[in-house]
């Protein structure tokens, strides 16, 4: 019976080893965009930022679990806009913009998943690779369009007229970033985004933000431990954690 409690332990820890990196972005894509180019993930240079991307089913090309996310920050700080909340859902494949002149043409908060709500510690060395460890795996099943929504919520910003304090983006000729901005009501400026009844949007842009979506082939398990005791000839009583 050892070999047996053997092989259903093992059948657990190697759940999630199988994973796979997808790239979306133009890696020479130009390092200094335009103010009005680079929305995506999120704003920096505000206080506040509400964003949604739209990645492609055909750039993705791949199911399983996403378990992490990573972006290239340009800048040389990102302590003051770490503040994160981010959701993931799909869209129908034929939808791959936000459509024009609509500013409340957002996913709506209740048909996304919040796989993220925490503050992020940046690399200590920037400018660099930004990985977010997710909290809860979105399941993507290669099917409709990706779209990523970050609310960056800390009172502060990490705006720096002499520093390049953006992420590296690609332009593409479709509306893939729609975003709302404030310093909030404190500042005098716009109230935060309700997630419940989300704000007409300021804008949206032809600009998306490179990303690295790092897959699973299945939600990661850590065995925290696991028991057998035999009951009688012909049965044995299992018990495990995760």
């Amino acid at each position: 019976m050892k070999k047996i409690y053997l092989a259903f332990a093992f059948a657990f820890v190697s759940l999630g080893l199988t994973a796979q990196d997808v790239m979306i972005g133009d890696p020479e894509a130009p390092m200094n965009l335009s103010q009005q180019q680079y929305r995506s993930p999120w704003t920096t240079s505000y206080n506040y930022s509400y964003v949604q991307t739209i990645y492609l089913q055909e750039e993705i090309n791949t199911s399983g679990y996403i378990t992490k996310i990573s972006y290239i920050f340009q800048g040389t700080v990102l302590d003051s806009s770490n503040v994160l909340a981010i959701y993931m859902g799909t869209i129908p494949d034929t939808k791959d913009e936000f459509i024009s002149g609509d500013y409340n043409d957002w996913l709506k908060t209740a048909d996304m998943v919040k796989v993220y709500d925490d503050t992020l510690t940046p690399p200590s060395t920037l400018p660099g690779l930004v990985t977010i460890n997710l909290t809860t795996p979105f399941h993507y099943l290669n099917s409709g369009n990706l779209v990523i929504a970050v609310y960056e919520k800390s009172d502060g910003n990490d705006y720096d007229e002499n520093d390049t304090y953006t992420f590296r983006s690609t332009t593409g000729t479709l509306n893939r970033v729609m975003y709302y901005i404030t310093d909030g009501p404190d500042a005098g400026d716009n109230p935060l985004p309700d997630l419940n009844n989300l704000p007409e949007a300021d804008n949206y842009k032809p600009s998306y933000a490179n990303v690295i979506l790092h897959f699973e082939t299945a939600i990661p398990i850590n065995l925290a431990s696991f028991s057998a005791t035999r009951k009688d000839a012909s049965s044995n009583l299992l018990k495990w954690s995760t």
